[in-house]
């Protein structure tokens, strides 16, 4: 049941009065969650596609996302263009070389 785990955790984040700001403070906050390695790394990133790709229920990505603040109205073009960067072969050449 990850996917549960990863909704539950950004779930629960919503509902915080305040968002952990370090990345120390978000560690220890999604720790309790027992994320998985990719899930986490893409909490932290953050990286809205990746999480939309393992399950995450959009409504939840969508609010995830304007926590940290980012206008409404780019929502779907960064998700694109989160997509289009995991997904070009020159960003897969850079991971790896």
């Amino acid at each position: 049941m990850i996917r549960y785990r990863i909704n539950r955790a950004l779930y629960d984040l919503a509902q915080c009065d305040d968002m952990p700001t370090s990345l120390d403070s978000k560690r220890k906050y999604f720790a309790r969650y027992r994320l998985a390695e990719c899930e986490l790394k893409a909490v932290l990133a953050p990286d809205f596609d990746a999480l939309l790709s393992m399950g995450v229920l959009t409504n939840l990505a969508y609010r995830f996302y304007r926590m940290h603040g980012l206008p409404p109205s780019d929502f779907a073009s960064r998700v694109e263009r989160e997509r289009m960067r995991r997904e070009s072969p020159i960003a897969t050449v850079r991971s790896h070389g």
